[in-house]
């Protein structure tokens, strides 16, 4: 069968190997009981290009000119500070068994969805601005209540939230759905649920 280019979405894995697990230091960011991990510029560099797979998707769909996140963005200083939620599903690839490894399977983590939070500075040393820039679901993730498990977190971790300016019609509505339609409004691109 052929397929049209471009129009192929293609889930990011990573390896969740027990005996070389990738560690990631942003993960302790994490609330207890938050359905996302946290990325951030000391995460193993398999999960930053994961959530800069699921920023290219964001681009195509929402027919923007720049990508949302690049592997590379934590080298520019301003943005040290950002962080990529996302989320994932577990994932069991099968292998044959070899003397090294009598397992028949890999435990890898599927990355489904990721929401961009950017720390606007207005100085260099002050206390950043948390913004909402973009959300980004995988199609066959959309609609499952991944965004409203993790609201409640998302406040948490930022109670100052601001929304990126303009939001798609699906975040208009759930932001109106959960109450919280008078968040202030930030800059920058907000995509679809």
């Amino acid at each position: 069968m052929k397929y049209a280019p471009g129009y192929n979405i293609r889930q990011p894995l990573v390896s969740n190997n027990t005996k070389r697990p990738e560690i990631n230091p942003h993960s302790r960011e994490r609330p207890h009981g938050a359905p996302f991990e946290v990325v951030g510029p000391r995460s193993p560099m398999s999960w930053r290009k994961a959530v800069e797979e699921m920023a290219l998707y964001f681009k195509r769909e929402m027919k923007y000119e720049s990508i949302g996140y690049s592997t590379y963005e934590w080298r520019e200083l301003l943005l040290v500070d950002d962080r990529m939620l996302v989320f994932t599903d577990t994932y069991v690839e099968e292998k044959q068994p070899t003397k090294e490894s009598r397992t028949d399977f890999t435990i890898r983590l599927l990355f489904t969805g990721v929401i961009a939070m950017r720390a606007r500075k207005q100085r260099w040393n002050s206390r950043p601005n948390w913004t909402l820039d973009w959300v980004w679901f995988h199609p066959f993730a959309r609609r499952r209540g991944h965004l409203t498990r993790a609201w409640p977190f998302l406040l948490q971790m930022y109670p100052d939230l601001k929304i990126s300016e303009p939001p798609s019609d699906a975040m208009r509505a759930f932001l109106n759905k959960n109450g919280h339609a008078k968040i202030p409004k930030g800059q920058g691109k907000l995509g679809s649920l």
